[in-house]
């Protein structure tokens, strides 16, 4: 089983394009625009489907696929259920307005319940959403004491049948059923699915998997930071109740910011700017190293072999010589006994030196990054040792994320 240890590669993912940390938006709005009219075309698509949660990343996104297919062709699409706030719904009901493009609210409490969600939690037996909302609260206070600044790294191992474990399947489950219903939608319609996650949650695991948040036929800021994304929503002149608001995934009755549980985007996009940045020049290094190493031994095989043709060549003139000193001798032997004897056989001789060079099998291995422990010293300057070293746990747990399904 150790042999499988390092099959997950962490950082960089080469899948996404990079940006600099300022960004030109209308540049990459631009090569966004792009992508989605290549995918929808490539896809042979008949309009585009957006799941509008009232927030950041969705409201960018479907701009930009406004912006790229026209608002006739997108329709946004908000998935509600018990536990939502209507303040989002609100929000994503009128920026769809604000857009101009097609709107549904599907309430999909029914689905949630069916599916036998809300009973991993007790909230259903509490009244009103005001002492739903007080209960979370305590809970979350409660977590936040026991895990300190690692509840979101606790997430992603929570031990079996505990309440964060619980917690987990509560929020996630929900997703993964607006995922369903979203993608059902799109079937029905030949939509094309709109994805709205950033770099920073992609890294950090702060999305679900196979969740609405993770399945897409596209993600246009896939490759954005948060804080990058928020540079693109101000060119984009995305409504301040929108920019200026918390980064609520909006699947407990309580308020839950993912700016406060990371540490702030701010710090923790610098700190990946960083981390990625130094893993790719790891790579670069690795990568130059080896083509140094395949040069010299390029240079090495063609000196053998320049060595091995001088002595084959030495060897045929050898050869050559003593072939004419014999034939010189046997013609003053026939010019003497001319009338004696006849030449009856000519010898003539062929050395060949077969050099068996057997093929080498070039071994591929896979260079899989070290512990995180250089390019700490390096954060540990910038910025607080917990915040660094929480955000590196995040990267390194939720790495089975990012990947497909195991496989051999």
């Amino acid at each position: 089983m150790n042999n499988y240890r390092n099959v997950i590669r962490i950082l960089p993912d080469k899948n996404l394009s990079r940006e600099p940390k300022i960004i030109n938006p209308k540049l990459v709005c631009e090569k966004i625009e792009d992508l989605i009219k290549f995918v929808y075309y490539r896809l042979n698509r008949d309009g585009a489907i957006i799941g509008l949660s009232g927030g950041l990343d969705s409201a960018v996104t479907a701009s930009l696929a406004v912006r790229a297919l026209g608002k006739e062709t997108v329709l946004g699409i908000n998935l509600p259920e018990f536990d939502s706030k209507p303040i989002h719904q609100k929000h994503a009901k009128r920026f769809a307005q604000i857009l101009g493009i097609q709107f549904k609210r599907i309430n999909i409490t029914r689905m949630v319940r069916a599916a036998g969600i809300y009973r991993i939690l007790p909230l259903r037996f509490i009244p009103t959403r005001y002492l739903r909302n007080r209960a979370v609260d305590y809970g979350k206070y409660h977590f936040l004491n026991n895990h300190g600044d690692h509840l979101l790294q606790n997430r992603l191992e929570p031990p079996k049948n505990k309440w964060i474990a619980k917690g987990n399947a509560y929020a996630i489950s929900k997703h993964r059923l607006r995922m369903v219903k979203l993608y059902q939608l799109a079937e029905l319609g030949n939509l094309l699915v709109v994805g709205a996650a950033n770099r920073t949650e992609w890294l950090t695991g702060t999305f679900s998997k196979w969740g609405v948040d993770h399945c897409a036929d596209v993600m246009p800021i896939m490759h954005l930071y948060r804080t990058q994304v928020e540079q693109l929503a101000k060119y984009l002149e995305i409504p301040d109740w929108i920019r200026n608001k918390y980064a609520d995934p909006d699947i407990f009755p309580s308020n839950l910011d993912k700016d406060s549980l990371l540490g702030g985007f701010q710090n923790v996009d610098e700190i990946l700017m960083i981390v990625e940045n130094y893993f790719m020049m790891k790579d670069q290094n690795n990568q130059s190293d080896q083509k140094n190493q395949n040069n010299q031994n390029n240079q090495n095989n063609q000196n053998n072999q320049n060595n091995q043709n001088n002595q084959n060549n030495q060897d045929i003139q050898d050869i050559q010589n003593s072939q004419n000193s014999q034939n010189s001798q046997n013609n003053q032997n026939n010019q003497r006994d001319q009338n004696i004897r006849k030449e009856q056989n000519e010898i003539k001789s062929e050395q060949k030196n077969d050099t068996n060079n057997g093929k080498k099998l070039k071994l591929y291995q896979f260079n899989f990054h070290p512990s995180f422990l250089e390019v700490k010293k390096v954060l540990y300057k910038k910025f607080n040792k917990d915040l660094v070293d929480n955000t590196l746990a995040l990267i390194e747990k939720s790495a089975h994320m990012r990947v497909s399904p195991f496989h051999l």
